[in-house]
């Protein structure tokens, strides 16, 4: 059966550990390797252009350097919301039979099979769920819990108590769900992820109309076709994330109390505390809120139609900042 409560505090070597691991997770990672052979090509062009190796070997360091950091920066601020320093974060289970795992942002509830995948290391478990995923410490999930969530094992004991019914509810249809998809691809179209990197090929065809040279013109086509690929896997990221939590016929509920809101799908039920969200937007079709604005796949994104109005005045009362 599933094991008990568990509770542990992130200590700085705790900490440490998790960071490092996560940062060799994200320089192997394929976005990485992709981005080593940008920058590998670039250093190329600029030492042909240039003439002196020294040029391409600069160039080069300062591109890894700006993709380390890069990670650095994102995992920083991954871990900063439940994996801090100082910070705790409990599993266990609900008196209905879901895992539960809390830390400061709040809870959220894990029916069994929710999860596609969890992969153990020495020293942290990665949970991949169908829509988003989670790390923790490798002390707090067991080799029961994993196999609870992955749905290969034995679900907590029978329990008495039911399943909490939220007052916000909403069947999912074509119409819904072509609403959230778009939305969701919006996040993404306009984020800094996808129009930072048009900056290289607009500098380089200014400089090709400065220079009228054949290579740096080839060289901006190609930076142009890297930007109009990596706008089509955002966009399908966003279309993919909204397809799982959304698909056609689920039932959606949800909550907005004073301190969280709740949702819940056939995934399980999240608790997230209104302090976690930095802002939010109202559109025709979908309710948006922002968790890191310099991380759009941390943004929320929500039917419209599954609020009532007097829900989403108290929505913008707990999230008073919009954008």
């Amino acid at each position: 059966m599933p094991g008990s409560l568990r509770t542990m505090t992130i200590t700085k070597h705790r900490y440490r550990l998790l960071f490092r691991g996560l940062l060799l997770d994200a320089l192997a990672s394929s976005t990485s390797v992709t981005r080593f052979l940008y920058a590998a090509f670039l250093a190329l062009l600029c030492w042909g252009l240039s003439g002196r190796w020294v040029v391409g070997v600069v160039v080069t360091a300062a591109a890894v350097v700006v993709i380390v950091t890069h990670w650095c920066v994102r995992i920083r601020a991954g871990l900063r919301s439940g994996l801090a320093i100082g910070q705790t974060v409990t599993t266990g289970y609900t008196a209905w039979g879901e895992l539960t795992v809390t830390d400061v942002t709040g809870t959220l509830c894990l029916g069994r099979g929710s999860a596609a995948s969890v992969t153990r290391t020495r020293d942290r478990v990665i949970a991949w769920l169908r829509t988003t995923s989670f790390v923790l410490p490798t002390e707090l999930l067991t080799d029961d819990d994993i196999a609870f969530l992955e749905g290969a094992g034995e679900a907590p004991a029978p329990s008495a108590a039911p399943v909490p019914v939220l007052p916000l509810e909403l069947v999912v249809t074509e119409q819904v769900q072509a609403r959230v998809m778009a939305a969701a691809v919006r996040v993404r179209a306009r984020s800094a992820d996808v129009l930072f990197p048009l900056l290289t090929p607009a500098l380089l065809l200014a400089l090709t109309a400065l220079t009228r040279s054949r290579i740096v013109a080839l060289a901006a086509g190609f930076f142009l076709l890297v930007c109009i690929g990596i706008y089509l896997e955002a966009r399908h990221a966003a279309r993919t994330t909204s397809l799982a939590k959304y698909p056609v016929g689920a039932t959606i509920r949800a909550n907005v109390t004073p301190d969280h809101l709740v949702l819940q799908s056939r995934g399980g039920t999240v608790h997230s505390r209104w302090s976690e969200f930095v802002s939010r937007r109202l559109t025709s079709d979908a309710v948006l809120l922002r968790r890191d604005r310099r991380r759009p796949e941390t943004t929320v994104v929500l039917p419209r139609e599954l609020f009532s109005e007097r829900a989403l005045a108290d929505l913008a009362a707990a999230v008073p900042r919009s954008y």
